[in-house]
């Protein structure tokens, strides 16, 4: 007789090489004969594949491709864990799994959604005027190991998780979490999303303090345990962190792998960027990058470049890449394009060049983080350089 218990749980693992076809596929990419077999195999084996195929197509023909392809990777890895998971704590209910697996999968794409395009389930605000345009703020999304989403903001001052080995606490745009029991190990995982247009601080259990910047996602556990202390980061965020020295922490992106001990230090690394970069304050790291080791100290940078594949090592003045965390931007000799590529991000904005030369033009200078855009911008225009046209969210840059 067939094992129908196998036979449940053959979705659970999918292959990597069906990761690498769906991503291609929901991206629009052309795909072999035997691509289109396989998948096809695959979708056939168990009717939560499908419904698996189903929600991830529905989801990125509404968004128009919101996701791109780290993002996609990261978030079938942390899907098929999530399944997993699920599926360990349903053993008494598993003829309800796959719809349980089906439904996780909608919220943690919504998360990935929100925070890539500033959506809110709830709450629709419409931009029809360029003075609408705020400076970012504090909120966020918190995901709890259950699947549970739970919107945060800087006005929120409540408990969220109050158990008997740790507890969650939302304080001033920060969360706060206090492992109560340090023996335990009932050790679960949560994500803080951090959309476009926004920032948030959180303390980890050890002391850790991690600032994230706008469009930004971190996955922890709500307690350490083992030898290492180990979190994931898509984004951007400054960390400072709890020394140990039995316990190295370890910050993982999709190009990096950044050991330390306790020091400052800013990590750049967002999936729609060619470029991640890791900004040494304070301390000591050492950064692995394909395959290899780098010992960084004070005053450098260490850059990874995903479209030629070369790492550099440099030594910067740091404060052009964390003043973010003290609420402004520092630049020097830094191309318009790269400084419209950090305020999109914080203002969450469409940029477009009418003439391409001007994203090549050089600028020095200091910005208030929180200022109003069109304020900001009419410092760019006293250089006789360039203009701003400016409609709802969409800048449009042109020459004078």
């Amino acid at each position: 007789m067939e094992n129908q218990n196998n036979e449940h749980t053959d979705y659970l693992d999918i292959p990597e090489t069906i990761y690498e076809i769906l991503a291609g596929n929901l991206s629009g990419e052309p795909l072999s004969a035997e691509e289109n077999r396989l998948l096809e195999t695959w979708k056939q084996t168990h009717p939560a594949n499908q419904a698996i195929y189903e929600q991830f197509r529905s989801l990125m023909e509404r968004n128009s491709g919101i996701l791109r392809g780290n993002d996609r990777k990261i978030l079938f890895e942390q899907i098929q864990q999530r399944i997993k998971t699920q599926e360990a704590k349903r053993q008494k209910q598993k003829h309800l799994a796959w719809l349980s697996a089906a439904a996780s999968i909608l919220i943690t794409l919504g998360m990935f959604y929100y925070f890539s395009s500033n959506h809110h389930p709830e709450i629709k605000t419409p931009t029809p005027a360029a003075q609408q345009i705020k400076p970012g703020e504090s909120k966020a999304l918190l995901q709890l190991a259950t699947g549970e989403i739970i919107p945060l903001d800087a006005r929120q001052q409540e408990y969220i998780v109050v158990d008997s080995t740790f507890e969650i606490k939302n304080q001033a745009h920060t969360l706060i979490y206090d492992t109560k029991d340090s023996t335990t190990k009932n050790i679960t995982y949560n994500t803080l999303s951090v959309p476009m247009g926004a920032e948030y601080k959180v303390i980890l259990s050890d002391g850790t303090k991690v600032y994230l910047n706008s469009g930004s996602g971190l996955h922890y556990p709500t307690g350490f345990t083992g030898k290492n202390r180990e979190v994931c980061l898509i984004g951007e965020a400054y960390f400072e962190v709890a020394k140990d020295t039995l316990h190295p922490f370890i910050v993982k992106t999709g190009q990096m792998s950044i050991r330390v001990l306790g020091t400052s230090f800013n990590v750049k690394a967002y999936p729609t960027q060619e470029q991640t970069a890791a900004t040494l304050e304070e301390g000591k790291i050492q950064v692995t990058c394909r395959g290899k080791s780098y010992d960084i100290t004070p005053g450098n940078q260490i850059t990874y470049n995903t479209t030629n594949r070369k790492t550099e090592i440099k030594e910067v003045d740091t404060e052009l890449y964390t003043s973010w965390k003290s609420g402004y931007y520092k630049f020097e000799q830094m191309s318009l394009q790269e400084i419209m590529s950090t305020l999109a991000l914080w203002y969450d904005l469409n940029i477009f060049y009418q003439n391409p030369e001007t994203k090549d033009i050089l600028f020095t200078g200091r910005l208030k983080r929180y200022e109003n855009v069109e304020n900001l911008l009419k410092k760019f225009e006293q250089t006789n350089e360039i203009k701003f046209i400016i409609k709802e969210r969409s800048v449009t840059i042109k020459k004078k």
